[in-house]
């Protein structure tokens, strides 16, 4: 497997145990910004909180 030190991810490396979606992260990079540059080369994610926050 291809091991890249500043890449996180965030869920089981086993192919068996994950699902078609890949949780990570870049090391000094914010989230918002890792998803602009990948927009820019036609790849699509999601950035930021995507749940409900507690009233």
């Amino acid at each position: 497997m291809l091991s890249i030190s500043y890449v996180n991810i965030q869920e089981p490396i086993d192919l068996e145990k994950r699902g078609g979606i890949i949780s990570f992260t870049i090391d000094d990079i914010h989230p918002h910004d890792v998803a602009s540059i990948l927009d820019s080369y036609g790849v699509a994610l999601r950035a930021g909180h995507h749940c409900c926050h507690p009233l």
